[in-house]
């Protein structure tokens, strides 16, 4: 038995894997006939109650699922999807776990409960918790009516409200998670110290969030609530960003990995696509019969996967909304999917307690699976940086614009895709304005790439440095390179 925080934990043995063909039903809109559909390569199930979640470990074909036992306990598991073999099972007897996502790394999962915590994917063991207190809210009841407080009450006490998280979603470079919780407030904190940096309301009328995500730049952060509407945050100043509104109901979110877009499933089936920085809505095309409940981008953003009330799984091209494929095996609604690195497989869960392996190789939705690359070490990336000062003096002033130059050079064997590098200042309160840095769609071995972006001071700078943490990764979501540190001067003129 393991303990974690507060959560208790303990190995279960689960049945077999057996292997079941759906039986085809009636087809969603979009779809003419049967052609597209796959056929499952494995089932896991029947599980210990309706599975709400499931992930690929990045570069790899692990596989967690999140499954719920009763309405207090839940089961998270780890498979060899390729395999069917069995790695590890943790049961939750105190608290029911709403959430388990690989980091972008794989090196570590994130699991939702009363608190959000961390565990190595490796020997499975506690890295990181995170406040419990957070979530906890107290209330006046009455005994007897349990009418709440502002009501009229006569035989009162209090009782504890626990808000569990419902939500979490790993930073680009994974030093920072966004958990959502049922209480419909969203939390940010660093992975390094489990400290809590901010913590922003939603609606009260929708309550439990559904779900979170970080930009592929780490420049924004979303989140959606059950039948009810995104919020969209920039980070690390949290200004909030109004998106053109559908007049639909937002249940599940994805940010396209290479375009920066941000999807959103629908609860009358449809599925709509927003440009983040200036909040227009750039494309909305029909999906499912009902209600979708999660989406997911292909590595490259040509592709995207849905699944909903409908008891389907649909893959459509993002750009046109045309289907390319539906998987039809799922008795019950479909309540989550991942594609893995490549997109040669999907996993798909549902109420019906079982997780469908898909394969999906025949879509050609990677048609040279190279093009997304699994990891690979040592290290084969490395970076620079100069201040490029446009002012003569050496340092960068109040409501002063100048430059930072990057060049990333390629040091491998093998070419490097869709590249992106994320910037951060160590202090968070910075009075710094930075540009956007764009994506590199690839370095050939032995090449290099420079790219700027903009810096512009504040009119609030101080004199001193500024530090910062940079990485270049890959859209696979594994790091490649260390963090860079860098300081530039800055200068207060009065």
């Amino acid at each position: 038995m393991r303990s974690v925080s507060l959560i208790v934990i303990v190995l279960l043995v689960l049945p077999a894997c057996t292997f079941n063909i759906p039986e085809p039903r009636v087809m969603p809109k979009g779809f003419d006939d049967l052609s597209g559909i796959a056929v499952p390569v494995d089932t896991f199930g029947p599980l210990a109650g309706p599975v709400i979640r499931v992930d690929f470990r990045a570069g790899s074909n692990i596989l967690v699922c999140l499954s719920k036992e009763g309405s207090d306990r839940s089961m998270i598991e780890f498979w060899y999807a390729d395999s069917g073999r069995k790695i590890e099972s943790f049961r939750n007897e105190e608290f029911l776990d709403l959430e388990a996502i690989f980091s972008h790394d794989g090196k570590s999962v994130a699991i939702g409960s009363l608190t959000a915590f961390l565990i190595d994917s490796e020997d499975f063991g506690l890295k990181r918790s995170f406040t419990a207190d957070a979530y906890i809210d107290e209330r006046l009841i009455d005994l007897n009516s349990e009418i709440a407080w502002p009501f009229v009450i006569r035989n009162v006490e209090y009782q504890k409200k626990y808000h569990f998280v419902s939500a979490i979603a790993f930073s680009p470079d994974d030093r920072f998670i966004v958990s959502g919780h049922e209480n419909h407030h969203i939390k940010v904190w660093d992975t390094s110290t489990g400290r809590l940096l901010n913590s922003m309301g939603m609606s009260s009328i929708h309550g439990a969030v559904t779900e979170t995500a970080f930009s592929p730049d780490g420049r924004y952060i979303a989140a959606c609530q059950y039948l009810g509407n995104i919020h969209i945050w920039t980070f690390p100043d949290y200004r909030e960003i109004d998106l053109a509104d559908p007049d639909r109901s937002v249940n599940a979110i994805s940010f396209d990995p290479y375009s920066g877009l941000l999807a959103g499933g629908c609860s009358d089936g449809s599925i709509v696509i927003w440009e983040v920085q200036t909040g227009k809505i750039v494309r909305d095309y029909d999906g499912h019969l009902k209600e979708i409940l999660a989406l997911e981008f292909t590595k490259d953003g040509l592709f995207i996967g849905s699944c909903g009330t409908d008891n389907t799984v649909q893959i459509r091209n993002a750009v046109t909304g045309e289907p390319v494929m539906v998987l039809v095996g799922h008795s019950r609604q479909v309540n989550d999917l991942a594609f893995n690195s490549n997109a040669s497989l999907l996993a798909s869960c549902s109420d019906d307690m079982k997780v469908i392996l898909w394969d999906i190789s025949a879509a050609g939705l990677c048609p040279d699976p190279a093009s997304i690359p699994q990891p690979v070490f040592p290290v084969r990336l490395s970076c620079e940086v100069e201040y490029v000062d446009r002012s003569g003096d050496g340092y960068l002033g109040r409501e002063e614009s100048s430059a930072l130059r990057f060049t990333i050079r390629n040091d491998g064997a093998g070419t490097a895709y869709q590249l992106v590098s994320m910037i951060l200042p160590d202090s968070l309160g910075l009075d710094l304005s930075l540009n956007r840095l764009p994506v590199v769609p690839m370095i050939l071995p032995g090449r290099r790439k420079v790219i700027y972006t903009g810096i512009t001071g504040g009119t609030a700078l101080e004199q001193g440095k500024a530090s910062f943490s940079l990485r270049v990764y890959e859209f696979n979501g594994f790091h490649l390179q260390k963090p860079l540190r860098f300081t530039i001067p800055l200068r207060s003129i009065d």
